[in-house]
């Protein structure tokens, strides 16, 4: 038996009946569909919460970085203290900003610096994960081995950063099977979320790259079909993306006001903004202002709204992802910020989770009238891994 999770980062639902999808849309009419609840935030966190089926308050991964200012020496506090003087907030020569984008992300971090454009001086205040690939997160070769354990099933991954044309591997990884072996293969599918970013959804690559995965995705099942596989496929999205209509500069928002990195602690991520402040005084004038002044593009969350935290599932038991949470709304992002410093996505996503395009699905197929389990939110996909490899 063959178990197969296609997991295409960033398809929005609607596009699964684009004009550009047609063997994707015919497909689906014979597949079963649940509509997922998913959590706030960007791949990293909801990567975490299928691999481990445990929120982000109990898998303790949400964001590539947390307050920590008590940490050891480290690479980032070690640059902090040679480096304090140089502030990335102000403008620089694009020349100048390449340079640095590209010693940060490509030397110091072999191209995995996750936030390329925080000033070194706040770098001691956290501790910032590289960006983890699906199966470079710890969580991967957790699920791997208890699958591996309780089933006579093997797990696979083809995807980023191991494999380019991660279909056509898929079929010779299947070609080199016999048939009464049993797999579970992670098929991870990442370049919409890059071209979404780059250029866009509606864009020309975004329409050639549906077209592109849509034939791919035909492909994978004429083989499978063809070869008189029994499979059950399982595809999903974890998020999808909005076109950015408005650019909000929070730096010059908290500046108005007399703040800046050098006497607040805060963290601008594309379209979440993570501020650590004690004092109930000055959050209470960010947050008047910050409401004031943009409050119909965002929506702020605090420690104090502990109910709200725990269904969104970031209820921490510490402020280490903040005392106050900006997020922006849809079409809407934050920049400058810390995460590029080069220029702003075209398409940005990590809304809430009541935002269609943060939301999740899932459709499955079966060529042997395997049914799909009740599913109601996207940390349930991690109970789908075991049942699908029961008995079957």
């Amino acid at each position: 038996m063959i178990n197969i999770f296609i997991y295409i980062d960033a398809l929005p639902l609607r596009y699964t009946s684009s004009p550009y999808m047609k063997y994707f849309s015919e497909l689906t009419k014979n597949c079963d569909f649940v509509k997922l609840k998913n959590i706030i935030g960007y791949s990293f966190g909801i990567q975490s919460t299928i691999l481990s089926g445990k929120l982000p308050q109990d898998h303790k991964h949400w964001m590539p970085y947390y307050y920590h200012p008590l940490k050891s020496a480290s690479l980032f506090k070690v640059l902090g203290k040679i480096n304090r003087k140089f502030n990335t907030n102000i403008e620089y020569p694009k020349l100048l900003k390449l340079m640095k984008y590209g010693l940060m992300s490509k030397i110091l971090l072999k191209g995995k610096a996750g936030l390329c454009s925080i000033p070194f001086g706040m770098m001691d205040n956290f501790y910032i994960y590289p960006y983890y690939f699906m199966n470079e997160l710890p969580f991967f070769d957790s699920l791997k081995n208890m699958i591996e354990n309780k089933s006579n099933y093997k797990v696979t991954y083809i995807g980023p950063p191991t494999h380019r044309n991660y279909v056509l591997n898929c079929i010779k990884f299947l070609s080199s099977l016999n048939k009464d072996d049993d797999y579970m293969i992670f098929l991870y599918l990442d370049e919409l979320d890059h071209i979404g970013h780059g250029y866009g959804a509606d864009s020309y690559r975004w329409n050639n790259k549906l077209i592109e995965t849509d034939i791919q995705i035909k492909n994978l099942f004429n083989y499978l079909t063809y070869n008189k596989y029994d499979y059950n496929i399982v595809i999903f999205s974890d998020h999808g993306i909005s076109n950015i209509e408005k650019i909000i500069d929070i730096n010059k928002l908290l500046g108005d006001i007399g703040l800046s990195w050098k006497n607040l602690i805060y963290l601008i991520d594309a379209t979440i903004v993570n501020i650590w402040e004690e004092n109930d005084a000055k959050k209470n004038m960010i947050i008047s202002y910050l409401n004031n002044k943009i409050g119909n593009d965002i929506d702020i969350i605090t420690k104090q709204q502990g109910k709200y935290l725990e269904k969104l599932g970031i209820n921490f038991c510490n402020n280490a992802y903040g005392d106050i949470i900006i997020q922006c709304k849809p079409g809407k992002m934050f920049f400058p910020n810390h995460y590029s410093n080069l220029k702003a996505f075209k398409g940005a996503h990590g809304y809430l989770p009541k935002e269609d395009v943060q939301q999740s699905y899932l459709f499955f197929y079966s060529n042997c009238n395997k049914e799909l389990m009740r599913l109601d939110h996207i940390k349930d996909i991690w109970d789908l891994f075991f049942y699908l490899t029961k008995n079957s």
